[in-house]
């Protein structure tokens, strides 16, 4: 509290706004008492905030020319008998939230909701703080668990006013993990496989049709041109084949361009 009593004394109004949130935070971690540990989904938003929040803060007085304001924090937070938890100590906290919700087979959205067996219901999280556990496996390569906390991100933050996440960020992580794991069980059971014979011909010789996605729709078809009908195409196409160009928007020329670099040709059949 004396912190943030510095806070609101010498720093601009945005970071004035962080310390009133933060007061805000620390009575509810008073009035909770020994329960804040107890329960593991408030002992990791503790340990968040306090690494987490705290870089963020940090940031801000950088960017508004209170570095030495900042030093007399870092001085004051390093000469205290309790010590903050860092950055190793966060992603400890997040690793533990995953081996929990293994052993406990435990529903990704009951924990966001701060609910676990034989624990009192804790504090709800937001979507950067769902974000900040899929992050940590994402890290580890973990996508099982990317998948699902990324996915409840998503979920929330497209609900929250203001947003607490950023969703491209959130999208981008979500859509990596997605092509390493693969398709979810839940959009797996609407994908399948089928013989197209919707034209005359194709009675005699279907197509072999795979289902990939639906919004947007992807069809995978197998198997269209034999091996040597591909042979054939390859050996026609490669002495043509020219570097792939991209339209001026100034200009209207057709040019090369460094992030495009593949050779191309066209077929034209008339």
């Amino acid at each position: 509290m004396k912190l943030v009593k510095k806070l609101c004394a010498n720093v601009p109004e945005c970071v004035i706004s962080l310390a009133h949130d933060y007061r805000e935070r620390n009575q509810e971690v008073i009035a909770g008492g020994e329960n804040v540990v107890v329960n593991p989904i408030d002992a990791f938003l503790l340990i968040r905030r306090l690494t987490g929040d705290w870089s963020y803060a940090e940031q801000l007085m950088r960017h508004n020319s209170a570095d030495g304001f900042l030093k007399n924090i870092s001085m004051e937070r390093d000469a205290s008998p309790v010590r903050f938890p860092e950055a190793d100590d966060f992603e400890g906290a997040a690793i533990a939230i995953l081996r929990l919700q293994d052993v406990y087979k435990l529903d990704t959205h009951d924990m966001a909701e701060g609910k676990i067996q034989n624990t009192e219901q804790g504090q709800k999280m937001d979507a950067l703080d769902c974000f900040s556990i899929g992050q940590v496996a994402y890290r580890k390569q973990d996508y099982y668990h990317t998948l699902m906390w990324m996915q409840e991100a998503l979920d929330r933050v497209q609900t929250e006013d203001p947003q607490t996440a950023d969703i491209g960020e959130i999208l981008e992580h979500l859509a990596f993990a997605l092509f390493q794991q693969g398709n979810s069980s839940e959009v797996a059971k609407d994908l399948y496989c089928y013989f197209k014979r919707d034209r005359p011909y194709l009675k005699f010789a279907p197509i072999k049709v795979e289902v990939m996605n639906w919004k947007p729709k992807i069809m995978f078809f197998r198997q269209v041109l034999s091996d040597y009908e591909i042979a054939t195409l390859k050996q026609l196409a490669l002495p043509l084949l020219r570097r792939a160009t991209v339209h001026n928007a100034e200009t209207g020329d057709l040019e090369t361009a460094s992030y495009r670099v593949s050779k191309k040709y066209v077929f034209l059949i008339l």
